[in-house]
């Protein structure tokens, strides 16, 4: 394992009936879900669609004020590093717009990638109107990611 990730201390996640979702609680009892949902209505023509996945994360229930808890981030670095360790699995995601912090998680997801990329992955992504950001992160050893990269970027300019 990479010196980059030993550092992680994530928190232990479980799942529950769905599994393309995963839980985990925090130390001061807020409980979050991690999920890679299905992508084929983005993606229908791709025959490998089922190796992509719509990834996200959200406080299900917040009962602290804690404002940062690094353990967090690094439970959400080990779901997505976890999930890329298949090869032909790809991860797209968007940045929330919901409290208008897009831009700031669109940085945070940049750092992360910087900081355990390693060059084993690759990331391709758009900006619709300024302010959301779509990406996607896959394997570079991944036999789809030309394909994928040219069929995300199509999707792109479907929305510009």
């Amino acid at each position: 394992m990479d010196l980059n990730f030993l550092s992680l201390k994530p928190y232990l996640t479980y799942q529950e009936e769905n599994d393309s979702e995963f839980f985990f609680t925090t130390e001061n009892g807020d409980e979050y879900a991690i999920y890679f949902h299905a992508t084929d209505g983005y993606f229908p023509e791709l025959s490998y669609v089922n190796s992509v996945k719509l990834f996200g994360f959200d406080v299900s229930s917040k009962v602290s004020e804690t404002l940062f808890d690094k353990r967090i981030s690094d439970t959400i670095i080990t779901s997505v590093i976890d999930f890329l360790s298949d090869d032909r699995n790809i991860l797209v995601y968007v940045c929330s717009q919901s409290d208008s912090r897009q831009r700031h998680r669109n940085r945070l997801f940049n750092q992360w990638y910087r900081e355990y990329n390693q060059n084993k992955f690759f990331k391709g992504d758009i900006t619709f109107d300024g302010d959301t950001f779509v990406s996607f992160i896959t394997s570079r050893k991944n036999p789809f990611m030309g394909d994928f990269n040219q069929a995300f970027f199509n999707f792109g300019n479907e929305y510009k």
